[in-house]
């Protein structure tokens, strides 16, 4: 059996919390999560100047909220293989930033409890791309050290951070593909 010392435990925790802070911001982060609230379901949406039905952003929108699902549904079962679900809303830097994001909360021992509001405002842009804002509200979606049930969140995270995303149009479908979390920007 090794017995850790106390520095090394408060440092090994430190480096946690740090990590943990880090990625809640980029929670990044399920079926399109249920907010608990209509109000939490509301959605802004701006879009270019267009009347074609290509300049509709709603269907960014749902990849968006898609993936997110995906993404909460993975950090709660870190443990588990990526859903599927993952594939059919992410790619790029944004499904590679959840499977990274879930090895490291497996080797930590941490799961995600509850789930964000999210509030996206989608814009579409040239050439079958859009971006997405939005401020994610993670007060009710909690890293948690599984042995224990204590909080992993580190001291002084805002719990509503802005997010940029940019999605692509993929043959016919749309994908996140950047999912950037700004901890020094609270929302």
């Amino acid at each position: 059996m090794t017995r850790h010392t106390p520095t090394r435990h408060h440092a090994t925790a430190g480096l946690t919390a740090a990590a943990v802070a880090f990625l809640v911001g980029c929670s990044s982060g399920s079926s399109t999560p249920t907010p608990s609230s209509a109000a939490s379901q509301r959605t802004t949406v701006q879009s270019a100047a267009s009347t074609s039905a290509t300049a509709d952003p709603a269907p960014v929108l749902a990849a968006y909220r898609g993936y997110w699902a995906a993404r909460v549904k993975a950090q709660a079962a870190p443990d588990q293989p990526p859903p599927a679900e993952l594939d059919t809303y992410a790619e790029g830097a944004a499904r590679s930033d959840v499977v990274t994001s879930l090895a490291l909360f497996r080797r930590q021992g941490i799961a995600f409890r509850g789930e964000p509001a999210l509030s996206p405002v989608a814009t579409l842009t040239s050439g079958g791309t859009a971006t997405v804002a939005d401020c994610v509200d993670s007060s009710r979606w909690t890293p948690v050290f599984v042995d224990t049930g204590t909080s992993a969140l580190a001291p002084g995270q805002p719990l509503r951070v802005q997010v940029d995303s940019t999605a692509r149009l993929d043959q016919g479908r749309w994908m996140v593909d950047t999912s950037t979390a700004h901890r020094d920007r609270p929302c």
